[in-house]
């Protein structure tokens, strides 16, 4: 209601329209054939983002690298409070997207998405200048708090498929010790998370995910689609051979309880995975307009927060961690053994480069 009543003011308000149409690169929309043109010629392209492609952009946004720290989530808490905190989740980050949406159509010229108009721009118009910069500051450390963990993950898990495959990775270490480094087969065997320890340095698997992703972070979003839809279709393969892996391993319900007294994890763990919502106003930018925005939102979230649901129940029932600082990656790797060791093992190496990598470059873009 109080963005409706702001809309209507600055409809007659003459000035602050010169302001929006400044933050939306919009001097004058038409509702005609004009209106058709200036959609292809403004800044990145046509709106041409599907419903299928609008879907498999959301998803891979919430299946980020939080996804593998549900199954221990579940041990630890219990499978009620991370459950219920997932829906609650659910329901409120769509609920947030819905209204950012509506917001968005509140600005002159851009009732039906015509124009461009980003969360930071969105910001600058509704709010006073204080809140602008604490919400820039707050959106630019959500991204890069995502971006950070994607790469991070994708790195070391990288360097480990490189030593699985030719038994070595290599990197130029900056502290504590500056110069060359190896890790091999026992670096990956020592139990940390890099096989090059706890020190700083610049890897191999750090250079091939910079390799793959900064192509695409230089695309349009919806130059980007291809790849989300390739993206989310090897991650439903992984998935089933993740859940393969978890009846052949077979389900202990003793290892899940329904409450413990540990909860410290579960909201930060859970919330982090729903920090979606600052996409969607590139999304709107960018879809098709006969796309329904309620369809797209809901069935990413509602399927996200399924496959969320299942991993963590199953990938718990069936596993036991190594640590309290292991994922569902590592717990794959340790259990499994023979056959199904090798392809798991593959499905472990291909669920960051699929999943991480995907992502990195979306929240370069937006």
């Amino acid at each position: 209601l109080l963005f409706r009543q702001m809309s209507r003011k600055n409809v007659h308000d003459s000035t602050r329209f010169n302001d929006v149409a400044a933050v939306s690169g919009l001097n004058s929309v038409a509702e005609n054939a004009a209106e058709h043109t200036a959609e292809k010629e403004a800044v990145g392209g046509g709106k041409d983002i599907g419903f299928l492609g609008g879907v498999a952009l959301l998803f891979n946004n919430i299946s980020g690298p939080g996804l593998v720290t549900i199954p221990l989530l579940y041990q630890q808490a219990g499978w009620l409070t991370p459950s219920l905190c997932m829906l609650g989740c659910m329901v409120l980050s769509s609920l947030a997207s819905q209204m950012l949406c509506q917001a968005m159509s509140t600005v002159p010229g851009n009732d039906r998405f015509q124009g461009r108009i980003e969360f930071a721009s969105l910001a600058k118009l509704y709010f006073p200048r204080w809140a602008f910069f604490l919400t820039i500051a707050l959106m630019t450390l959500s991204l890069i708090a995502q971006l950070v963990s994607a790469i991070v993950i994708s790195a070391q898990t990288m360097d480990l498929a490189l030593i699985s495959m030719f038994h070595r990775s290599y990197a130029v270490e900056i502290y504590p010790h500056p110069g060359y480094a190896v890790a091999d087969a026992s670096s990956a065997a020592s139990g940390n998370l890099s096989p090059f320890g706890d020190t700083y340095v610049i890897t191999l698997g750090f250079a091939v995910v910079l390799a793959v992703t900064l192509p695409l972070g230089i695309f349009n979003l919806d130059d980007n689609i291809v790849v989300q839809k390739g993206a989310v279709a090897a991650m439903f393969v992984i998935f089933a051979e993740w859940f393969v892996a978890f009846f052949i391993q077979g389900l202990q319900t003793s290892r899940v309880p329904m409450y413990t007294d540990n909860q410290s994890q579960v909201l930060g763990t859970v919330l982090f995975n729903y920090a979606f919502v600052i996409t969607v106003p590139s999304w709107l930018n960018e879809k098709h307009p006969e796309v329904s925005i309620d369809r797209t939102l809901w069935l990413s979230t509602g399927l996200a927060t399924l496959l969320y649901a299942a991993i963590g129940v199953f990938g718990a029932l069936a596993f036991d961690f190594p640590s309290s600082d292991s994922d569902l990656l590592d717990a794959i790797n340790a259990n499994t053994s023979g056959k199904l060791h090798v392809v798991s093992h593959i499905c472990v190496y291909l669920f960051p480069a699929v999943a991480l990598m995907s992502s990195i470059p979306v929240f370069s873009i937006i």
